[in-house]
């Protein structure tokens, strides 16, 4: 004789239902289409649970957690909000709960995605504010788990869009469940054929693989802050801009402009937009300055320097390069770090599109990602880069403490911003020895008249670190020299650590600084000056100390780092 196994009825309710919940676009629609193509009540017919949904969202079939006309299968995000005092006070029975899981990023951008279109159903959970999507999902997520597992409820999870890819790991993970209910696999195949329909899965990032190994890259949340193992992804514009613009509708400019800048993306917001504080230089004929600026290996020593003195790059590090120009810095960054992403900004197309031709023949040059943005507004999203540079840039602009607030926010906790800024000290008494060597060539032979006219430019072009009326210095191209205090007072502010080293650590910096601008500024070498000259420099740097020296640089980099807690 033998005993049959008592089966679950798939429609009575008597002693609990099954909740399905989570985050939401993650599948859970489907499951109760897949439910009903099986028998179980859902409440809904096979026509309904296909007809009584949004055609863009695919979103609907919800159902409030405690109703006594529930049907045995039941789903919504919304139970999050109620779960932990329904099962306290006992209001109702729970069978199991099936919770499908999705990146979490893809299931905010979902949102973002229905949000865009106007759609509710679907939409922004939990915030009005697109940029908090992740943040507000990862606390729904956690309030549906800890109920269901104080409470020891029997918990299903499934990873979408897997299940709805692959039947046999579906089949496998519910069928505890299923069996339960005297669910065949011939039954369940039919039931999932039915009901899947992959080209409704919108994939936002190929994040994983089905054997659940990164694929190109993965997001997981720690302390509000997304962390990646492996940014190699960040190389796509599509996947990187969103994950770090605030601004989440932005444009190819070869397609919203004129196709020479192909390539180049912009916020779309500020494509018709001229920054403020940007002197012609910049924006006209930009390649003519910008090359007459141009050392690469003077770069390339810069960078490998500042990052000796540092706190730890991370391999395939997210780096933002503010200013980036032409690319001197950036492709300075893609030499020294390990398989870094850089989002190289400037507020000039030509130059970013000489960025963008170099890099085409550059090794890796593809993480390089070009985007005209202006700064000077909160643009990224918080806690996104792992390392910030900016070389000669602040100097630039009207408000640079603004810039570096804006910033600040956009790094990593334990991650580093650096910029190779000019000092008012050093740059003062710089300028005082140039005002010394004219003078003395008024009355001491062997400076010709061109080399004067050089000195004296060079002298004048100094401006000192104090605040002026806009109309002094709007158009001017170097608008600041920089003290300590200044970068003190901002670090203060920010709650920052900050380092100051002098660029260029030296017992003769001055004389060394002359032959550079010399040589750059005039194509003169160092015989264009007599020997009295250099003597009179020497003399001075002779009499202070290397920390005096270090201190009276001329130039530095200014070390921002954000502490970790």
């Amino acid at each position: 004789m033998s005993v049959g196994i008592l089966q679950r009825s798939r429609t009575s309710t008597d002693d609990g239902r099954i909740i399905i919940t989570g985050t939401g676009r993650a599948g859970t629609t489907l499951l109760v289409q897949y439910f009903t193509a099986l028998g179980f009540d859902t409440g809904f017919s096979m026509n309904g649970v296909f007809k009584e949904i949004d055609s863009f969202s695919h979103a609907g079939l919800e159902r409030k957690l405690v109703d006594e006309t529930n049907p045995y299968v039941i789903k919504s995000p919304e139970f999050a909000d109620h779960l932990m005092d329904v099962l306290k006070e006992g209001r109702m029975k729970i069978f199991s709960a099936i919770i499908p899981m999705r990146n979490l990023f893809d299931a905010a951008a979902s949102r973002r995605r229905v949000f865009k279109a106007g759609v509710e159903w679907g939409s922004l959970w939990k915030t009005k504010d697109p940029n908090k999507q992740e943040d507000m999902l990862a606390m729904q997520f956690y309030k549906a788990m800890y109920p269901l597992v104080k409470y020891g409820v029997p918990t299903y999870f499934l990873d979408f869009p897997r299940f709805a890819e692959d039947f046999d790991y579906f089949f496998r993970t519910l069928r505890p469940l299923t069996d339960a209910h005297g669910v065949t696999r011939a039954e369940a195949k039919a039931a999932y054929t039915r009901v899947v329909d992959k080209s409704k899965i919108h994939s936002f990032r190929a994040l994983f693989s089905s054997s659940g190994k990164s694929k190109r890259g993965i997001e997981i949340v720690q302390n509000n802050m997304p962390v990646t193992s492996d940014n190699t992804a960040f190389s796509n514009p599509n996947i990187l801009l969103p994950h770090v613009l605030r601004e989440k509708d932005f444009v190819d400019l070869g397609a919203a402009v004129e196709s020479r800048y192909a390539g180049i993306f912009s916020p779309r917001e500020e494509v018709s937009v001229v920054p403020l504080g940007v002197t012609a230089q910049f924006l006209e004929n930009p390649e003519d300055f910008h090359h007459a600026a141009t050392d690469t290996e003077h770069a390339q020593w810069l960078i490998s320097t500042v990052l000796e003195r540092i706190s730890h790059v991370p391999e395939n590090s997210l780096v933002l390069d503010v200013g980036s120009g032409s690319g001197n810095t950036a492709f300075a960054l893609l030499r020294t770090l390990k398989d870094p992403v850089i989002l190289a900004t400037d507020i000039s197309r030509p130059l970013l599109r000489s960025l963008l031709t170099t890099a085409k023949t550059v090794k890796n040059g593809s993480s390089i990602v070009p985007v005209c943005i202006d700064l000077n507004k909160p643009s990224f999203r918080d806690n996104r880069f792992d390392l910030i540079v900016g070389r000669a840039i602040l100097h630039h602009l009207f408000e640079p403490d603004i810039l570096i607030k804006n910033l600040y926010a956009s790094m990593k906790p334990g991650s580093s911003m650096v910029f190779f800024e000019p000092y008012e000290c050093g740059y003062a008494f710089f300028g005082m020895l140039l005002e010394m060597i004219i003078e003395t060539a008024n009355r001491m032979p062997g400076v010709s008249d061109e080399i004067i006219t050089f000195l004296r430019g060079t002298s004048l072009s100094y401006q000192k670190c104090e605040p002026k009326p806009v109309e002094e210095y709007a158009n001017l191209d170097d608008k600041w020299n920089f003290s300590r205090s200044y970068f003190e007072r901002v670090a203060d502010d920010l709650g920052a650590h900050l380092r100051i080293y002098p660029m260029y650590k030296s017992a003769h910096p001055y004389s060394g600084e002359l032959a550079f601008r010399l040589k750059a500024g005039a194509g003169a070498e160092r015989e264009a000056l007599p020997q009295w000259a250099w003597d009179l420099i020497e003399k001075w740097e002779s009499r202070l100390s290397q920390d005096a020296l270090d201190e009276m640089a001329y130039a530095v980099s200014i070390v921002f780092t954000k502490p970790t807690n």
